[in-house]
């Protein structure tokens, strides 16, 4: 069984190559539940129910709100 620490890098490595498919219909269950901050831009289609509603109305509209937007880890 994978650790949820090997989830996450998976997700970010997938996000890495560009494998969106990978994160939102590997890594998110089916059912996923997504909320934004209450007062930020995205808030407005809370709640995202299910990986498409996710991909459509949060990481769609970063990539185009955010000009050379990328996903990489950091920390330790």
């Amino acid at each position: 069984m994978r650790s949820n620490s090997d989830i996450v890098r998976g997700v970010y490595a997938a996000f890495g190559k560009g494998d969106v498919p990978a994160v939102l219909w590997g890594a998110f269950d089916p059912g996923i539940q997504w909320n934004e901050a209450e007062s930020f831009l995205y808030a407005d289609r809370n709640p995202y129910s299910g990986p498409q509603a996710v991909a459509e109305g949060v990481f769609q509209r970063i990539v185009s709100d955010v000009d050379g937007f990328t996903v990489a880890p950091g920390g330790a």
